[in-house]
């Protein structure tokens, strides 16, 4: 039987049809790394979907794969967790937004649970829970392990990942493609995955222009790195290209290449980033690419080891490269392959035992001239040392002398004049370090215009295309047709920059350009324009070819300018380079002032005011204005205007309370947004004595502290002297005892707030005497009541005859109204008929015989601590949206006296004035507050109830009045109508139809001011409409009765014509009926 070929062609074409609609897109749209949209979720659809499927992330997620957040069992080891598994051809493709900004996926790296100072290395944990809390994993495993994937084919686009502690694994005989992609801060855990990347047996990785950066770093303190990471492991006979690469400041780790692999490197650049290792029958091409060691001289870092190409019986081929040793004086570690007292050897670029080393038109330098570059170890258990070749086009850095071991020994046809690369790091400032000035060569110099470049091409290594740019981008080939010994062509044109922008002026920098061939570089000259404008215009002019930087002034403010330039020669005249790049640069627009950050510094009822300076929005800022208020309360209580200075005090603030300061800065065009800070500011406390002088010794005494603006608790000290013996300090202050010896001294207490810091001090003189001239004693100790409270104090009394009389000196203040002493026993009876908002202190006087003789006189200090009275209205209310107030009845405020509350909370809206206690505001909900407000005096004694008063308080807010009517209508339809509601309430207010009752077709309903109007032209009937009045606070609703009625339509009447009409109609059909009765037969 014989097949149509048309047939077979058909159903080839439907079978490669079918199979091509069975690839399908999918979407990651989750951060979790599990579950519906997750990155996991769409790698098993497209697993299970046959072909080539595509998936896509979605910009702007951070995907973190943490094992026991991803669905992995309790004692999982991590490196048998993966993100996804791969075992069909995909392309995953990571994208961005407008902004450029994309996904990534970020892990935690690792977390060390205990045993600091133990090393990493060699030490596997044996689950998560071990020391090492949270390794992270890997991230795709490609293929599937035990079998050959060739058809499995993977392409990740876009892709950044931060913190994991291992990427990809890639199975026999499958392929990974990773382009456009960072990779940064990623450490690995120990010897437990030493390896970022796996490339096991046969298969292939391609990496294209792709960052890794800043991984592993400065180890934690107590910690080493694993023995020997790899950023890839490339097991044999798999395949790895590396082109447009980008790896730096990764020590410590390396690229190992495997047994009769193929590692393919252009265009790309290695900057302490470790090295390379390359094995028995592996090839290595390295191609127009640059590699440099590990930092410069004093930089601190833990792994130096690996750092350099090792080449162990395969073939390592360079051509148009650059490799650059920094200076390793600082090395402090020696690796354990390397020879005892051989640091800095592990330093060195190359590492030589077995195969070759090739190197064609590349440079090999460093800033280390007493450092060896080739160290081959010759060690028993190692192959014989391998051979090196070079063309007549490699360079070498000279040194004063050459071992046997020393490359230039081992290339007898390599260049070492002078100058090449630089030589002398020390030269280049720090903020200034770069690859760039390792790997350029030096103008003018040895390495300039040495290869042609139509006689010896260069050809990717990876794809045989070639290559027309250097390891920066630039031109591979100059104008002559000749390249440069290296990885970096020196550019005929210069390379321009504008770092940095003024108001009015742009500051422009420049590379090196090579010297014509004939002739030098004598200057540069710069020409500008606006970005709008056709014409240039002539710029600086740098007549110094050893300066690369200028600034062109007198620009217009935000604005967009292109700049170039080009470099003069010396021949022919007039003769210059090719022009530069052209770049834009917008310059400064001046804006308002930053915002300053505001610090407060509190002091004896001052607040000093400290802030920053901020941007000044490209203006000098002409002054600043400061303001205060107490939190709360409305205005401003003070200002100043500043010129100059970035500091201001506020003096005489109230002791307690707290106070908002704001600082604005403003320029020329006007004020930017103020910094903000509270603070609360105390008065320092006093504390006083009264001391009866003098006292008879073994007679019991007690003198009791009076402490003003005390806030926290009260620490008293013996600050100096010595009490008489017999009397001690107290903790709370009082001073007790029986003095037993005879003497006069005088002590100072000092008491210290715990709250604020602020202490008081006070000098006490004790004067006692001895009981054989006895002395008449007179001693009053403090009285304490509140208003209202009958209260009596007893004098303290000694020798003081039968008879006395006593009473109320003039020296000192009189007995508050209320209070009374007894002429025969001075003893004080009352009760305080108001409080006198301070302290006052009674002189009493007792007397005897005539009252002549100071010995017949004795007087006595009386303080009295009155307690005001502080009364609010137990139940008050206000109504949502009206302001209201209320004061406190307080018979006597006191001097720093402080309102508060003591328990509860005010309505939303209202404040408490911390000076007078008023309430007041507009209150913004409903509901009952229960609250209680202190008044605190600023006065404390050893009897802390008193230091205060309270007051209950019950707000009741409700809401307002609120309501809406509309009366009833009845009309015809196709009549129009306005209805006005009857509004009660605050305003302005919102109105709406309830959707449930909808207004009849042809109204509408105003939503501001409730009219309900338009012409109606529904149907006839009554409806029932409610409309909604939202006043902010509350709703109410209005009901409407609307009927709607037909009206009849009127018959029209017959004119003349009609009626005419009619007639003729009526005779035109009798004499049709005339007519067929003839006709009948």
């Amino acid at each position: 039987m014989k097949t149509p070929i048309a047939g077979v062609l058909a159903c080839a074409f439907l079978l490669a049809l079918s199979q091509q609609a069975s690839a399908d897109t999918f979407t990651v749209t989750s951060n979790q790394c599990d579950g519906a949209g997750s990155l996991r979720q769409a790698i098993l659809a497209a697993n299970g979907n046959p072909g080539r499927d595509r998936i896509e992330v979605d910009p702007g997620l951070v995907i973190s794969p943490d094992p026991l957040q991803c669905g992995a069992a309790p004692g999982t080891k991590h490196l048998d967790f993966y993100v996804g598994k791969i075992t069909e051809s995909v392309d995953i493709v990571f994208k961005k937004d407008g902004a450029g900004k994309g996904s990534k996926v970020r892990s935690h790296q690792y977390i060390i649970s205990g045993g600091i100072g133990n090393q990493i290395t060699g030490h596997c944990p044996t689950s998560l829970d071990h020391w090492i809390a949270a390794p992270s994993g890997w991230l795709f495993e490609i293929g599937e392990r035990g079998r050959d994937n060739p058809n499995v084919k993977v392409t990740i686009d876009g892709i950044t990942v931060e913190r994991m502690n291992a990427w990809f694994r890639i199975y026999d005989g499958a392929e990974l493609e990773v382009k456009n992609s960072r990779f940064s801060e990623n450490y690995p855990v120990g010897n437990c995955n030493p390896t970022w990347i796996v490339v096991n047996p046969n298969a292939k990785l391609k990496v294209a222009d792709t960052l890794f950066e800043d991984s592993w770093g400065e180890p934690a303190p107590g910690f080493y790195a694993a023995s020997t990471p790899s950023v890839i492991s490339a097991l044999q006979g798999s395949r790895v290209d590396l082109e447009r690469v980008e790896m730096r400041y990764q020590v410590g780790q390396w690229i190992y290449t495997g047994i009769g692999g193929r590692l393919n490197v252009a265009s790309s650049t290695f900057h302490e980033a470790g090295g390379f290792q390359n094995l028995a029958g592996n090839v290595t091409k390295f191609v127009n690419s640059a590699w440099s060691s590990r930092a410069l001289l004093g930089f601190s870092r833990n792994i130096i080891f690996w750092d350099q190409i090792q080449n162990i019986g395969g073939t390592f081929d360079a051509e148009a490269s650059t490799f650059y040793t920094s200076n390793v004086s600082a090395c402090s570690t020696v690796s354990a392959y390397e020879k005892a007292g051989a640091c800095p050897g592990q330093a060195l670029p190359f590492f030589l035992e077995g195969g070759s080393l090739n190197f064609k038109s590349s440079a090999i330098g460093g800033a280390d001239l007493q450092a060896a570059l080739v160290k081959p170890i010759g060690s028993p258990s190692w192959d014989p040392v391998g051979t090196a070749t070079s063309d007549a086009n490699t360079w070498i850095q000279p040194r004063a002398s050459f071992g046997v071991n020393d490359i230039a020994s081992l290339l007898p046809n390599a260049l070492s004049g002078t100058p090449g690369l630089v030589s002398d790091l020390g030269l280049i400032p720090f903020s200034t370090y770069d690859q760039r000035l390792l790997w350029s060569p030096q103008v003018p110099g040895v390495l300039l215009n040495k290869i042609n470049c139509l006689a010896s091409p260069l050809v990717n290594p990876i794809d045989g295309s070639p290559i027309t740019t250097d390891v920066f981008g630039n031109p591979r080939c100059g104008s002559d047709g000749k390249r440069d010994i290296g990885a970096v062509q020196v550019s005929e044109k210069p390379h321009l920059d504008a770092p940095s922008a003024g108001v009015n002026s742009v500051d422009l920098s420049w590379t090196t350009v090579k010297p014509p061939s004939t002739g030098s570089v004598t200057g540069y000259q710069l020409e500008y324009k606006k970005s709008v404008d056709p014409t240039w215009l002539q710029g600086p002019l740098v007549t110094d070819p050893a300066i690369r930087a200028a600034t062109v002034h007198g620009l217009v403010p935000n604005i967009d300018y292109d700049f170039r330039m080009v470099a003069i020669y010396s021949t022919p005249p007039g003769g210059m380079s090719p022009l530069s790049n052209t770049v834009v640069k917008r310059t400064g627009l001046i804006t308002a002032p930053g915002t300053p950050v505001v610090t407060l510094q509190p002091g004896d009822r001052t607040l000093r005011v400290n802030w920053t300076t901020p941007f000044d929005g490209n203006s000098p800022i002409t002054f600043y204005l400061v303001t205060y208020k107490l939190v709360g309360g409305a205005g401003v209580g003070g200002n100043v205007v500043l010129f100059g200075t970035n500091q201001a005090v506020f003096s005489g603030l109230i002791s307690g309370a707290t106070y908002e300061v704001q600082v604005v800065a403003s320029n020329a065009i006007g004020s930017g947004l103020p910094g903000t800070a509270n603070g609360q500011v105390w008065s320092p406390p006093t504390l006083t004595y009264a001391a009866p002088n003098p006292w008879p010794r073994n007679t019991a005494l007690t003198l009791t502290p009076m402490i003003h603006s005390l806030v926290g608790a009260g620490t008293y000290t013996l600050f100096s002297g010595t009490l008489p013996v017999g009397m001690s300090l107290n903790p709370n202050g009082t001073i007790s005892g029986i003095p037993t010896d005879v003497g006069d001294t005088t002590v100072t207490i000092r008491v210290t707030d715990g709250v604020t810091g602020f202490y008081a001090e006070a000098d006490v003189r004790l004067v006692i005497q001895d009981t054989a001239t006895p002395v008449p004693q007179l001693h009053y100790s403090v009285l304490q009541a509140a208003v209202g409270t009958m209260v009596s104090v007893v004098p303290t009394t000694s020798l003081i005859p039968a008879g006395a009389i006593y009473s109320v000196d003039s020296s000192g203040d009189p007995l508050p109204a209320g209070f009374s002493i007894n002429p025969g026993t001075g003893v004080i009876t009352g009760a305080a008929l108001t409080a006198p908002g301070r302290v006052p202190t009674v002189t009493v006087k007792a007397c005897w015989d005539q009252c002549t003789q100071p010995n017949q006189v004795r007087l006595a200090f009386l303080p009295l601590w009155i307690t005001p009275t502080v009364a609010y209205p137990s139940h008050t209310g206000g109504v949502i949206g009206q302001s209201l107030t209320f004061k406190p009845v307080v018979n006597k405020l006191w001097s720093g006296g402080v309102f508060s509350l003591a328990s509860g909370s005010l309505p939303a809206g209202l404040t408490l004035n911390p000076a007078t206690g008023v309430i007041s505001g507009t209150p913004n909900s409903s509901g009952v507050s229960s609250l209680v407000v202190r008044y605190s005096t600023g006065v404390n004694v050893f009897s802390p109830s008193l230091d205060f008063v309270e007051s209950a308080v019950s707000i009741n807010t409700s809401p307002p009045l609120n309501s809406v009517s509309y009366p009833p209508y009845s009309g015809p339809i196709g009549t129009a109508l306005s209805l006005v509601p009857t509004v009660e309430g605050p305003s302005p207010a919102t109105y709406t139809v309830d959707p449930s009752t909808p207004l009849p077709s042809g109204l509408s309903l105003n939503a501001v001011t409730g009219e309900i109007s338009g012409t109606p032209t529904g149907s006839a009937g009554t409806y029932g409409v409610t409309v909604i009045r939202d006043n902010g606070y509350n709703q109410s609703q209005g009901n409407l009765t609307m009927t709607l009625n037909v009206v009849a339509a009127p018959v029209p009447a017959l004119g003349f014509l009609s009626t005419t009409a009619l007639a003729l109609l009526m005779l035109m059909a009798s004499v049709w009926r005339l007519r067929r009765r003839q006709l009948a037969p």
